[in-house]
């Protein structure tokens, strides 16, 4: 599913990421805006000197999300950091806290993260240069079907 998203998917939101300066800005937007898209989750990005964690957490005190839910919300993070920083953007890592999946899927996290996961981590996020933080933002304005006046 998340192979699928595009920066459109984020509705009204996707115009105000279009116009922002960087990543970081982006970023800012995101959490800024977050009731918008998605009331439920909780982005934090943490400078770690040369590198950043991006996450994004769940503000559900029960049930527990599932493993897909965090999968799916890893996935289109790093879709739209790539949409942001351009097609070739690769993480540094990504990291769950869930156990490897079986080998049969082992190819589609490569495929959509283009790095190799780390499982049985401390969190769930995506790890990336701090210096991506402040790469100009190269995505294209988002376009919607033209609509027929009445």
């Amino acid at each position: 599913m998340a192979e699928e998203r595009s920066l459109a998917n984020l509705g009204a939101t996707s115009l105000l990421i279009a116009h922002q300066a960087t990543l970081r800005g982006v970023l800012e937007a995101l959490q800024e805006y977050r009731n918008s898209i998605n009331s439920t989750l909780v982005l934090h990005f943490e400078d770690m000197g040369g590198e950043v964690i991006l996450r994004e957490d769940f503000s559900l005190s029960s049930p527990e999300p599932s493993r897909q839910s965090s999968d799916l919300v890893l996935g289109v993070l790093a879709r739209l950091c790539a949409s942001i920083l351009g097609e070739s953007w690769t993480p540094l890592s990504v990291c769950f806290s869930h156990e490897a999946p079986p080998p049969a899927e082992m190819p589609i996290f490569r495929r959509l993260f283009r790095c190799k996961p780390e499982f049985n981590c401390e969190f769930n996020g995506l790890i990336l240069h701090a210096t991506d933080l402040d790469r100009a933002n190269c995505a294209p304005m988002p376009t919607w079907p033209a609509t027929r006046a009445s």
